[in-house]
């Protein structure tokens, strides 16, 4: 059930936890905006015994649904999350006063360039250009495929394989690895 709460006071903050901890999608208003900001950043504006555990708890499980949901999509970069996830409930005070929101996003961030790094490592493809393919990835179209093609270490690639592609079938399953890490892990990202 979806339950909006005036008010973010002892009784208003304490009934809309409660609901929460009980299944219930619950929106908090109050004009005060800063006890707005705290509880974004999970901190209880008023002291209850308990009370900003349960919201801490209700932050972390929104966090794992989302992860949960991603995990359909992108099971590789959902563990990434799940691990930094399972670092923030083993040292609460690490992200403490942080909004939650901001921290999806930095770890998102943080996924997306793992997964460009380790694509670079072992094409051996220039960072910057697959970043930027990254982010302006859009209907399936890298928008940068010749500056890649252009910045390519096809020596380095070729030095260190004991049967090396040749140059047109690399660039070929390059491309084609490139478009599939867009599709499968970046995109999802992206999108979310």
């Amino acid at each position: 059930m979806k339950i909006a709460v005036a008010g973010t006071g002892y009784v208003g903050l304490v009934t809309g936890v409660c609901l929460a901890e009980n299944g219930h999608f619950v929106t908090c208003v109050d004009v005060d905006a800063s006890k707005i900001e705290m509880m974004r950043r999970g901190i209880s504006p008023i002291y209850e015994q308990g009370l900003s555990e349960l919201m801490r708890k209700k932050k972390i499980d929104e966090v794992k649904q989302y992860v949960e949901e991603l995990h359909r999509e992108n099971p590789k970069v959902a563990d990434l999350m799940s691990d930094l996830i399972y670092e923030i409930e083993l040292d609460e005070r690490k992200y403490k006063g942080q909004s939650i929101l901001n921290i999806v996003e930095n770890m998102k961030q943080g996924c997306i360039e793992k997964v460009v790094t380790d694509f670079c490592f072992e094409w051996y493809a220039s960072k910057e250009d697959v970043m930027y393919a990254a982010t302006h990835y859009r209907s399936g179209e890298i928008p940068n495929e010749s500056a890649i093609k252009a910045t390519i270490d096809y020596t380095s690639y070729k030095a260190a394989q004991e049967r090396a592609l040749p140059k047109f079938k690399y660039y070929t399953q390059m491309m084609a690895e490139l478009k599939k890490m867009l599709d499968e892990e970046i995109s999802p990202l992206m999108n979310h």
